[in-house]
């Protein structure tokens, strides 16, 4: 299933903390999960400027991997990741960086992968290669969408163009390619007492013809998701046609491409059936202590100051999982990570800093 952009900003925001930068509609996803407060606010306030983590992974006691920097992160003044580069095989090989405006909102970001073959792991001669740009907002003279570098001209080719508008109370987010045709259509709104509840409808084109919609809400309390799941139209088609008995022929025998449209336009007349599969408990701070979903459940326990000291992942049937423990500096930064499975193997971090 395709995940809309709003919709994986907030579910990656919820369960992976604030690691990267959130469009501004996420407020629910600012609260960093280890933390337990913004990471940047924090970082802001200690003035880190890089990151280093360390990894080693044993299995039953036997090492596996060597001690190796698994990832690195830069910060600006504000706290916020400007860039991150992530390791493969030991070897840092992967890179983003992000631009933010003057109100603090990320823009755009851009992809980089490794030149050449390499067996040091540490940071020293790297050289990199752009791969993608998106921009997540127009800005300037630069439309929002994605482009893709190209090695052979050196310039960065169009791969899509996102337009964005609102009508009454919905955002409208169309995405063409290159060419000028229309792939997907988005649009958001806000369903439900209370306005609480945000549904996101996706509709993708291949070769202009309508695929099948998809359709996801996402429950929010204080700004926080608490709930998320699938939207359904069973009911509210099926009274749509005995109401409009013109339609029938969409249902019956009709082309499939047809009724992905009238699914569409039901849709957008409906509120629909939501159909939860995602559900996530806080306490009173807004730190998320229980995400329930898609057969896993995660736990956190938290000490005084909102932190988690342990974490815990695992299927709902209780087969598998992982446990985590959470070390920290005298001043309150992550010093350790550890990660112990069920099957004996380990993995544990090192975090290391520098300051401006």
């Amino acid at each position: 299933m395709k995940t809309s952009y709003f919709a994986l900003t907030l579910l990656t925001g919820v369960l992976m903390g604030a690691g990267a930068p959130l469009d501004e509609r996420a407020e629910t996803a600012d609260t960093d999960l280890v933390y337990g407060v913004p990471r940047a606010e924090l970082f802001r306030k200690h003035g880190v400027k890089e990151l280093f983590v360390e990894s080693e992974s044993f299995d039953q006691g036997r090492a596996t991997t060597a001690r190796h920097l698994n990832e690195y992160q830069l910060f600006d003044r504000n706290g916020r990741v400007v860039q991150q580069e992530r390791a493969s095989e030991r070897v840092l090989s992967y890179r983003n960086n992000w631009e933010y405006n003057a109100t603090g909102r990320a823009v755009a970001g851009t992809s980089y992968h490794l030149i050449g073959s390499r067996r040091d792991t540490g940071r020293a001669d790297l050289a990199w290669l752009p791969t993608e740009h998106t921009r997540y907002v127009a800005e300037g003279t630069e439309p929002a969408g994605k482009t893709r570098w190209n090695a052979e001209t050196g310039l960065w080719e169009p791969v899509t163009r996102l337009r964005t508008w609102t009508s009454h109370d919905t955002t409208y987010v169309e995405t063409r390619d290159a060419r000028g045709t229309v792939t997907e259509l988005e649009r958001q709104f806000a369903v439900g007492p209370g306005k609480n509840t945000q549904r996101t409808d996706n509709l993708t084109f291949t070769n202009g013809r309508p695929r099948e919609p998809k359709f996801r809400y996402y429950r929010l309390e204080k700004k926080r998701v608490v709930e998320s799941g699938e939207v359904t139209f069973e009911k509210e088609i099926q009274e749509y046609v005995e109401k409009h008995p013109e339609t029938l022929g969409y249902v019956l025998g009709g082309s499939k491409y047809g009724f992905h449209a009238l699914t569409y336009h039901v849709a957008g007349l409906k509120p629909g059936t939501l159909k939860p599969d995602f559900k996530l408990l806080y306490n009173r701070k807004g730190q998320l202590l229980l995400a329930t979903g898609y057969g896993v459940r995660t736990a956190y326990q938290r000490d005084a100051a909102g932190r988690a000291i342990s974490s815990s992942q695992g299927r709902e049937e209780g087969r598998d999982g992982t446990i985590s423990t959470y070390a920290y500096r005298p001043d309150g930064l992550l010093a350790r990570e550890t990660i112990s499975r069920t099957d004996g193997a380990t993995e544990t971090r090192y975090y290391r800093y520098r300051f401006f």
